[in-house]
């Protein structure tokens, strides 16, 4: 019989740590891209357009553009324990909306290539109707895919980005 012990937050950190790298590849560059399914209550229209930047080991910020908006970033930090997603939304002055800084952080490991991202407190105060929210981003053939799910299996909102 053979006895195996397993550092559970190393092997969690290790996962995050390679989904981050892979979000970090993708520095200082743009990807185009489409909404691919949209059943949210936000009507979005116009193409689609990301650029990472402000990369750190610590702090990535991607610019989220909808045709000419571009009051859009996801902010991805490193809490104690696993990863943080924070939505940033701003006025066209460049003052921060009332909302703002929604998000939340992963609960589990997730893969190398797809980190998903529970609701936090902060969020389901802010935002009625949250409560079951989970964001997802993934790798997955070329693409970098955002997902919004709202307490079931189907997204009301995906959109992928070429890479």
């Amino acid at each position: 019989m053979f006895l195996f012990t397993i550092n559970l937050a190393a092997s969690n950190a290790k996962t995050q740590e390679d989904f981050r790298r892979a979000l970090q590849a993708l520095c200082s560059q743009t990807y185009a891209g489409e909404i691919t399914h949209n059943t949210s209550s936000h009507k979005l229209a116009g193409s689609l357009e990301i650029k990472a930047q402000a990369c750190s080991p610590e702090r990535m910020e991607i610019a989220f553009a909808i045709g000419i908006d571009r009051s859009h970033t996801w902010i991805l930090t490193r809490p104690p324990t696993g990863l943080r997603l924070k939505h940033e939304h701003r006025k066209p002055d460049g003052r921060l909306d009332k909302v703002t800084d929604y998000g939340g952080d992963t609960q589990e490991a997730g893969l190398a290539t797809r980190q998903a991202f529970v609701v936090d407190e902060y969020t389901r105060k802010l935002v009625d109707g949250t409560d079951k929210n989970l964001w997802v981003f993934e790798f997955k053939d070329g693409y970098l895919a955002y997902e919004l799910y709202k307490g079931d299996a189907t997204p009301v909102f995906q959109a992928r980005f070429a890479l």
